[in-house]
Order: structure tokens, then sequence, then C-alpha cells
């Protein structure tokens, strides 16, 4: 496999280069075994309202609608706060 620097992994990952295939190992990549799909129907205006918070925060929509629900199952104490500064995972 090739090596290549972060940044120019991270350019070609952000332009959806075929090119970028050629430095990673999709054979050795795992899931979460803890994690779920879940499925939302969703208003195209919501999904573009979304996609700009997330742009704001430099991050994806999948991220940023997983940060929002972890911080709404905390807020209703119903999990406990991520332990590390990602926010991807609860506890």
């Amino acid at each position: 496999m090739k090596e290549i620097d972060a940044d120019e992994l991270d350019r070609l990952f952000d332009e959806a280069s075929d090119e970028f295939y050629e430095y990673v190992d999709l054979g050795s990549a795992k899931r979460d075994a803890d994690d779920q799909y879940v499925s939302v129907l969703l208003s195209a205006a919501l999904v573009a309202s979304i996609d700009l918070a997330a742009d704001a925060e430099g991050t994806d929509r999948q991220t940023i609608i997983e940060r929002w629900l972890i911080d709404r199952a905390v807020e209703l104490d119903l999990a406990s706060a991520p332990a590390d500064d990602e926010g991807s995972r609860l506890d």
C-alpha cells in the first residue's frame, strides 16, 4: 500500500478522488459491533439546514446529527456524556 501524509489524504477524500483508495486498506476496516443504522426521512429544507450547521462546525451531516442526539440524550439524563472530545460515542 502506498504512503501519503494526512493533509494530502484528507484532500483526496474531500475531492472524492478515486486515488484515495490507493492509500487505504478497506479489507481491514471494521465497524463497531454496537453501532446501528437508523434511517430518518427529513425534508430537503431541514437537510440543507443541517448541512449548513455541519459546515459551520467543520464536520459532516452524520457527525452533527450524532452530536445533537448525544447532547439531547445527556440533557434528558438518558445517557452519560461521551468520554472523549469527539462527541461520537455514548458511555
